[in-house]
């Protein structure tokens, strides 16, 4: 009977869709017990490590240390699940999983083994995130002699390459994971730059820019052996610092424009700004036009509270006429 269901539950995971693959489980009409099943669907769909620190499957592994279930019968499951010629990212994941909960070599080279597979194929990217920074974590832990640091930094820049555009947060993750393996910063600053190539001057996601310009001066430093701290008149970082102001500024301006309760927030952008000019030699002008503009901000804010706090006592005494 267990031997029948695994079957088709490999059926299920030949494809590498892991949204088809939470439906059909969902949908699954068998004997499956229901634990089982909510532990199989956490590993599948799992996808989101944005680092090689980050520890997956954190639903399933509660559900695994519970006491009131078979262990040993749901890992003969997954073990025969994973017998069947089900997609390499399904294998790695179920494999991966083992790993992580009972710490065994074997499942460890296997899910490297298949995250391997899988990258050479195509797929979602979020997958492909996934299956890198499992593969850096665990050729580390195992001392990998297949996947070692120059292989490494090969899958590295492979995933890059297949970047799809769908998350700049998430890329954001992966190129600081790339400057830790130490992939060339030849091919890392023009990566980085054309990614901001694609915010418009006008943007006000500063956060973001605002990561990917910390990056790019980090890798420039890198190049070229420079101090950060001290590199005041430097032109390639004043530039990048000026882009990083830009959105700051952006984000200001909007605060500021969206409604009156998020003056504050544009206070503290303004005041981040001012941080970021001391970075750059000759601003001083600069700094102290903005100062002036955060005084009219908190002076204007400040009247128009008493204003309200006016009308208020001003009402209360109203009422207080007509009882």
């Amino acid at each position: 009977m267990a031997e029948k269901m695994a079957e088709r539950i490999a059926e299920i995971l030949k494809g590498p869709n892991f949204q088809t693959a939470e439906k059909a489980l969902t949908d699954f009409c068998g004997t499956m017990d229901g634990e089982f099943r909510n532990l199989l669907v956490d590993i599948i769909v799992e996808r989101w490590i944005d680092t090689p620190k980050d520890v997956p499957f954190s639903y399933a592994r509660s559900i695994w240390n519970r006491k009131d279930i078979n262990r040993e019968e749901y890992q003969a499951l997954l073990e025969e699940i994973r017998s069947y010629p089900i997609a390499p990212i399904n294998k790695a994941k179920i494999s991966d999983f083992l790993w992580v909960v009972e710490n065994d070599f074997s499942n460890a080279k296997i899910a490297e083994t298949a995250y391997c597979e899988h990258l050479k194929n195509t797929g979602a990217f979020a997958d492909h995130i996934m299956a890198i920074n499992r593969i850096l974590f665990i050729s580390k832990k195992i001392r990998s002699k297949e996947i070692n640091e120059e292989v490494r930094k090969n899958l590295l820049i492979k995933v890059l390459e297949e970047y799809d555009n769908s998350s700049h947060a998430k890329i954001g993750y992966l190129i600081k994971t790339a400057m830790e393996e130490k992939v060339d910063t030849g091919y890392l600053i023009p990566y980085v730059e054309n990614i901001l190539k694609t915010y418009d001057d006008n943007s006000c996601d500063a956060p973001l820019i605002g990561k990917f310009c910390d990056l790019l001066e980090e890798l420039y430093c890198r190049k070229n052996n420079w101090q950060k701290k001290k590199c005041i008149t430097e032109p390639k970082l004043i530039a990048i610092r000026r882009r990083k102001i830009q959105a700051v500024r952006m984000e200001a301006e909007y605060a500021g424009a969206s409604s009156k309760g998020n003056l504050m927030r544009k206070i503290h952008n303004l005041k981040e700004v001012i941080q970021l000019l001391k970075t750059i030699q000759g601003t001083e002008e600069e700094r102290k036009a903005l100062l002036q503009e955060i005084a009219q901000i908190e002076e204007a804010s400040l009247l128009e509270m008493m204003v309200w706090s006016d009308k208020q006592d001003a009402s209360g005494i109203v009422k207080e006429l007509f009882r």
